[in-house]
Parts: C-alpha cells; structure tokens; sequence
C-alpha cells in the first residue's frame, strides 16, 4: 500500500527592508517594504502582495536594478494597453 503525504516547512527569514527578490524564471519581481507587504511586478500587472510570497515560491535575492527594469517594463506594457 502506497501513502501520499504532504509536509510542511516553517522557517523564519532574517532580511533588510527594503528586500528585493525575484522569480527563478525572472518574470516575477518582488520588493518587499514591510513585515507585511511586497509589491509584486509581472511582465503587464503591479500589485500589492503578501510578504511572504517570494519565500513559498522558492524565490532568489535580487538587486534593486533588476527590480527597476522589471517594474517599468511593467508600467509600458500596461501604458500601451491603455493607448
């Protein structure tokens, strides 16, 4: 007889605010400001997300440059959906 389990890990993460972060895709940008918030940058959507989402996605450090490039290659995808 085969048994399927799930477990799960906890573990407390010490980091400087402001936090940058990223996507191993590098699709997602992520900085986190507060103990709990982050702003989440996709290639079209900007959003307000919780602080701990770049950890549960086994996310990588990031410069704040990197999250820079990410967020107004945001903001002109969205700027030429509006045109």
């Amino acid at each position: 007889m085969k048994i399927t389990t799930k477990k799960t890990i906890e573990e407390q993460v010490e980091i400087s605010l402001p936090a940058y972060y990223k996507s191993k895709t590098g699709y997602f940008h992520y900085k986190i400001y507060n103990e709990e918030n982050c702003l989440c940058v996709y290639e079209n959507e900007i959003g307000i997300k919780h602080a701990g989402l770049p950890f549960a996605i086994e996310s990588e450090p990031s410069t704040e440059d990197e999250f820079l490039a990410g967020y107004n290659r945001a903001l002109s995808n969205i700027s030429n959906k509006l045109i």
